[in-house]
C-alpha cells in the first residue's frame, strides 16, 4: 500500500494491515494489492541532509524472488540519478507490487508502484525508471488536468533516458532520444501533446514530451534548464500544475520571454521542415561559407530556434551556432582553410525534417539590409555565451562588454568584417555573477544589449 505500514492485526480469522501516507496523495495514485507475496528490500541513503536511508521494497510471488532481485538491482542508482538531477526523494519509501494480469506495463502509485509480471522476465530498466521518475513528475508535482498530460509522461519518458546518461553517458542518451524521434515521424498521428484526443499515445504524450524537454535543455542549457525544474519542483510540490505554470517558470527562471517554444512545440502539432544548402567562395586569404536556410511546413509560419552548424575543415571540426527566427534566412562564416562539408544540427537537438535542396543557390541569399546586434544566447547565460550581428557592408567593427557602472571590462573583437550575419563567442568564466552589457560600434551604427551572468 501507500506510505508505511504501521501495524498488522489478526482479528479471528481476519488479518488487518494498516497503511500510512504522511503525504499529500492523488486520489488516483491510491493503490493497495492483496495476494500471498514475498518481500525483499533493499535501502537507499539520500544524497540529501539528513542524509536519511529508507527502505525499497520489493513484493512479488515466491516463485519470481530470484528474478525480482537481479531486476530490481539497478533501483538504488536510479534513485542516485533522479536525486541528483531532481533533488530530495520526496516521500517515506519506494517500491514495488507485482502484479498479473494488469492493464499497463506500469503505474506510479505514490510510493509503491505496481508492475506488470512480464517486467521481471522482459528485465524493464526503462520501465523501471520510469516509474521512479514519475514520483517527482506525476506524484510529487501531478498535471492539473489531463490536457497537461504531458507533464506527467514526457517528464518521466525523458527520466528515462537522462538516467541512460547518467548510468552509461551521453551517447546512450542521444541514441534514446534518437529512436524515440524516429517513432514520433512514423507514428505522429499530427496533433499537439497539449490536450490530445488520446491521452496516452506514446508518440505524442510520451515521445514528443520527452523530445520537447531534450529541446528545452537544449535551448537553455543545462544549468538554466535543470533550475528550471528546481523552481518548479519547489513551486508546485505536492500540489498540480499546469503547462502555463511551467511556461511561467521558465520565463522567471530565465529572466526572458519562452512564450514562443511552448506555442511552438506544446500547444502546436508536428515540427518543422528545413532546406538548407551551402557554398563556399575563395578570397585571397580565407574561405567565405554561406548557409541559405528555409523553413518549408505548411502548417506552421516560424519554428524560432538555435541551430548549431558542424562545419567539417580540412584540418578539424568546428561547431557555430546561431539563432534561426525567420521562414528564410543565410549565414556568412568566415574560415582560414578549405571547408569540406556542413552538417546541420548534428546531434539531432531539434525535432524536425530536414533535406539538402541543391536548387537553393546562394545567390538567392540576401545580404542583410541593416545592421543588426541579436540577443546573446543562451541568456542567462554560465560562463560561455553566443553574440551575434548583422552588418550590411563591410565594416571595422568593435564589440566590447562593460559593467553596470559603465567600466569597459573587455573587448571582445576590433577588427574589420564582411556583410552578412556573424557570431562570436564570450567566456565570462572570470567574471563574478551579474549584470553586464555588450556594445557594438561600427563608423555610423552602435546598439547595446544587456547580458546576465549566473555561476
Amino acid at each position: 500500500g501507500n506510505g508505511i505500514l504501521e501495524s498488522v492485526q489478526t482479528i479471528g480469522d481476519s488479518i488487518f494491515f494498516n497503511w500510512f501516507e504522511r503525504h499529500p496523495i492523488s486520489t488516483y495514485l491510491i493503490a493497495t494489492a492483496a495476494t500471498k507475496y514475498s518481500k525483499f528490500t533493499q535501502n537507499y541513503a539520500s544524497k540529501y541532509p539528513p542524509y536519511e536511508t529508507f527502505e525499497i521494497q520489493h513484493y512479488q510471488w515466491q516463485a519470481d524472488s530470484s528474478r525480482s532481485v537481479y531486476v530490481m538491482r539497478n533501483v538504488g542508482l536510479m534513485l542516485e540519478c533522479f536525486e541528483t538531477y531532481y533533488g530530495k526523494y520526496p516521500f517515506e519509501k519506494y517500491g514495488h507490487a507485482v502484479v498479473s494480469p494488469f492493464s499497463y506495463g506500469g503505474m506510479e502509485h505514490q510510493t509503491i508502484s505496481t508492475i506488470h509480471r512480464n517486467w521481471l522476465s522482459s528485465d524493464g530498466q526503462s520501465g523501471i525508471a520510469h516509474e521512479l521518475a514519475h514520483q517527482w513528475w506525476g506524484d510529487l508535482v501531478t498535471c492539473k488536468t489531463w490536457k497537461d498530460i504531458w507533464l506527467n509522461e514526457g517528464f518521466a519518458t525523458f527520466s528515462e533516458d537522462l538516467y541512460k546518461e547518467y548510468s552509461q553517458g551521453k551517447n546512450a542518451y542521444f541514441t534514446s532520444m534518437n529512436s524515440r524521434a524516429n517513432y514520433y515521424y512514423n507514428y505522429n498521428p499530427g496533433y499537439a501533446i497539449y490536450n490530445p484526443p488520446q491521452l496516452f499515445n506514446a508518440a505524442i504524450s510520451y515521445y514528443k514530451g520527452a523530445l520537447v524537454l531534450n529541446m528545452l535543455r537544449y535551448v537553455l542549457g543545462d544549468s538554466l534548464f535543470f533550475q528550471t525544474l528546481s523552481n518548479y519542483r519547489n513551486q508546485f510540490s505536492y500540489s498540480n500544475a499546469t503547462t502555463e505554470d511551467l511556461k511561467n517558470v521558465v520565463n522567471q527562471t530565465t529572466g526572458s520571454d519562452y512564450s514562443f517554444f511552448f506555442d511552438q512545440w506544446v500547444y502546436q502539432p508536428n515540427h518543422p521542415y528545413y532546406a538548407y544548402n551551402w557554398k563556399v567562395t575563395q578570397t585571397s586569404n580565407d574561405y567565405e561559407l554561406k548557409i541559405f536556410l528555409k523553413q518549408t511546413q505548411p502548417h506552421y509560419d516560424v519554428y524560432k530556434m538555435p541551430i548549431e552548424f558542424l562545419i567539417k575543415l580540412a584540418s578539424k571540426d568546428s561547431v557555430v551556432k546561431v539563432w534561426n527566427t525567420q521562414r528564410e534566412e543565410s549565414f556568412t562564416f568566415t574560415f582560414n582553410e578549405p571547408i569540406n562539408n556542413v552538417v546541420v544540427d548534428p546531434q539531432n537537438y531539434i525535432l524536425k525534417y530536414i533535406t539538402r535542396d541543391n536548387t537553393l543557390e546562394v545567390a538567392e541569399t540576401k545580404l542583410p539590409d541593416k545592421f543588426h546586434l541579436y540577443q546573446n544566447y543562451p541568456n542567462p547565460f554560465n560562463s560561455q555565451t553566443t553574440i551575434s550581428f548583422t552588418i550590411p557592408n563591410d565594416e571595422f567593427i568593435s564589440i566590447k562588454i562593460y559593467d553596470v557602472a559603465g567600466n569597459e571590462i573587455k573587448t571582445l573583437v576590433n577588427e574589420n568584417f564582411k556583410a552578412g550575419y556573424h557570431s562570436i563567442k564570450f567566456d565570462g568564466d572570470k567574471l563574478s555573477t551579474g549584470v553586464y552589457f555588450y556594445k557594438l560600434q561600427t563608423k555610423n551604427y552602435q546598439a547595446t544589449k544587456k547580458l546576465i551572468l549566473i555561476k
